[in-house]
């Protein structure tokens, strides 16, 4: 990365932002896959704050686009999420009883959990209606 802005400059080709051809969530994902103890996959219409995690839970978070780094700003919001659940003994036995090879450190886990409330839960509710 370093050496390609360093062509860039040499060439006096620097653009005033260097754009990367991936979103985000493609980010999030390699990321995700690579670090699955430190990083948690993005998917903006799961979090979003009208429709999606945020929406469904009525929590108080800044709006991703808020911050310079939607990604980072994102990851540091879910920790919160993620704190809590593992503070659950018994869901975190369950998650080593039926995942015993888990690497993630409850970052799939709280993305999953996120996904439900945001997918899963609202059809749910619709149905038991």
């Amino acid at each position: 990365m370093k050496a390609n802005q360093q062509r860039y400059e040499a060439a006096d080709l620097t653009p005033k932002t260097i754009r990367y051809n991936q979103t985000e969530h493609s980010v999030s994902v390699y990321l995700a896959f690579r670090y699955p103890a430190k990083h948690y996959i993005y998917k903006w219409s799961v979090w979003d704050d009208k429709n999606g995690f945020v929406a469904k839970t009525g929590l108080d978070y800044s709006k991703l686009s808020e911050f310079d780094s939607k990604l980072a700003a994102y990851e540091c919001m879910v920790d919160h999420v993620r704190a809590e659940l593992i503070k659950d003994a018994e869901l975190m036995a369950l998650l080593g009883a039926s995942q015993p090879d888990d690497v993630s450190d409850g970052h799939l886990l709280t993305y999953d959990f996120i996904y439900a409330v945001a997918v899963h839960l609202p059809n749910k509710l619709e149905d038991e209606k």
